[in-house]
């Protein structure tokens, strides 16, 4: 037997509550999380610092003086405690979806070139060597300007050519602020929405605080100086590399340029994409640095604590409830729309 108008709204009115409950019990779920994680975090960063500093360039980290030390330890601590407390505020439920709406404004431009629907030269990797498992790629572009002063160092030089590459690649900012998320609805769709952001904001704050240890170690002059902070942010943002020994949270990974060989005239007639295939065929290596970076992963942060798994399981069983309720009112809509639909076709029918 078809249902009411009425019944149907009451369905959806009950649907809704039940996600708006739900939203709570998420709530409690992920600030147990966020607790379990800010300290799990705090301590792996404390660690994979320490070996950054003291195995991966312990050189350089001697040839600080006393006081250089101190002040890196210092900064790093401070880092550390505001990456903990930024994981432990949880944003409510009832929060205005456009306060959680991301912005790009709110995305640093490493972090747009690492996107997955962005494809840029330093995405795209030639065959590794024995020893690393990616290498990021830069090409001259043909655009460069070739007539730079010979007197300038090659590597200043070099430093100059990969910046005005990257100043190319950021116009993506400009396209990607044209698109933004649709926002939610209906309560149902809001739960699922906060959810999402939710998990998005604690990815971010490990990334953000990521990107300040490496540049923090590059002004301490552990890190190489000459590369520049653009590049040392992708580098991190990268979802493949080689680990650093046992210790998680570093990567060691090459950034390679490439001179870009001059092309024929009967090269031109290929495509963009062959030009550059056959580019990095023909292409040799510039510049080869091998670096070890340090970024907090989730998934490594979960795998070494029991009870981070712990509360992230009681988040996927709650996140099904979710999804059932989701399903249900999705159908209810529909059936909304259609007693609407031949209701209104009835208010305009007339027998002559």
């Amino acid at each position: 037997m078809a249902q009411s108008l009425e019944q149907i709204n009451q369905s959806l009115k009950k649907l809704e509550q039940q996600a708006i409950d739900l939203g709570e019990k998420l709530h409690v779920a992920h600030q147990g999380y966020r607790n379990v994680l800010a300290q799990t975090a705090n301590d792996q960063l404390i660690m994979s610092s320490f070996t950054l500093c003291t195995e991966a360039y312990p050189e350089e980290f001697l040839q600080l003086s006393v006081s250089e030390r101190h002040q890196l330890q210092t900064t790093l601590r401070g880092l550390a405690k505001q990456l903990q407390t930024d994981l432990r505020e949880v944003p409510s439920p009832q929060t205005p979806i456009e306060e959680l709406a991301p912005s790009t404004n709110s995305i640093s431009l490493p972090e747009m070139l690492a996107l997955p629907s962005t494809e840029s030269d330093l995405s795209e990797a030639p065959e590794p060597e024995p020893e690393v498992e990616e290498i990021l790629i830069l090409d001259e572009e043909d655009e460069l300007d070739d007539g730079l002063d010979e007197a300038v160092n090659p590597g200043e030089q070099r430093g100059q050519q990969i910046e005005a590459e990257l100043k190319a690649l950021f116009s993506l900012e400009s396209l990607l602020s044209q698109s933004q998320p649709q926002l939610p609805q209906n309560p149902v769709e809001q739960v699922s929405f906060w959810n999402e952001q939710v998990d998005r904001q604690a990815s971010q704050f490990l990334r953000q605080v990521s990107a300040e240890i490496n540049r923090l170690m590059q002004k301490s002059k552990i890190l190489p100086g000459q590369i520049p902070a653009p590049i040392l942010e992708a580098a991190a943002l990268a979802e493949s590399g080689e680990g650093f020994g046992k210790t998680p949270h570093l990567v060691r990974m090459v950034l390679e340029a490439r001179e870009k060989p001059r092309s024929s005239g009967q090269d031109d007639r290929d495509s963009k994409p062959q030009r550059r295939r056959r580019d990095r065929q023909n292409s040799r290596p510039s510049a080869v640095v091998t670096i070890v970076t340090l970024q907090l992963r989730m998934a490594e942060l979960e795998f070494h604590d029991t009870n981070l798994i712990s509360w992230r399981n009681q988040i996927r069983s709650l996140l099904k409830e979710l999804k059932t309720i989701s399903k249900e009112y999705k159908k209810q809509q529909q059936k909304q729309a259609i007693a609407n639909a031949k209701m209104t076709w009835r208010s305009t029918w007339s027998n002559d």
